[in-house]
């Protein structure tokens, strides 16, 4: 009886770790972000001087645009696909122009500063317009300022994973303890 139970409690422990390293991958995976097609492969990230920003299958080219400032920046739609062009928190563009392929949409920029975009369909689809003098307008870093941590999302999906792990283990070893009595 004994040897039997410590057979239950090793299979239940070694699916526990299974789930765990399953689980812990899949966290990694989700918090690094995901392109827009699984089989299109992102380019690497280009930076120029340009009013013009051609939006791709799942990219937008150049990554970083630099304009002067009171620049107009227009978006091309280059490719096959429609796209919804939307600054961060929506500040700027729009989520409801959606930009067709081969069409055009102009916004202008009037103050210095950095202008992260998206593509509202396609995750992944990022980019940002550099306007004007931005060292004059960005308020200095703080150099001793730690990088900010990341969520604390694995350590909860590893709690729950070891709290499961010890459920089922409880429910194997009162099922193998129920099912000897009988």
């Amino acid at each position: 009886m004994a040897q039997r139970i410590r057979r239950l409690a090793l299979a239940t422990a070694a699916v526990a770790v299974i789930l765990v390293g399953v689980l812990s991958v899949g966290a990694r995976w989700v918090a690094a972000g995901n392109p827009c097609l699984h089989s299109y492969e992102i380019p690497p990230a280009t930076v120029a001087t340009t009013s013009r920003v051609a939006a791709k299958s799942c990219d937008f080219a150049p990554t970083v645009a630099y304009v002067p400032l009171g620049s107009i920046v227009t978006f091309v739609n280059d490719g096959s696909s429609s796209h919804l062009i939307t600054g961060a928190n929506g500040e700027w563009g729009s989520r409801e122009v959606e930009l067709q392929a081969g069409s055009t949409v102009d916004y202008q920029f009037e103050r210095p500063g950095i202008y992260p975009y998206a593509c509202s369909l396609h995750p992944g689809m990022s980019g940002a317009i550099v306007v004007g003098d931005v060292a004059a307008s960005v308020p200095d870093s703080d150099p001793q300022a730690q990088e900010p941590e990341l969520p604390a999302v694995t350590g909860t999906l590893m709690a729950g994973v070891g709290a499961m792990g010890l459920l089922l283990g409880a429910a194997g070893l009162w099922f193998a303890t129920r099912r000897r009595r009988e």
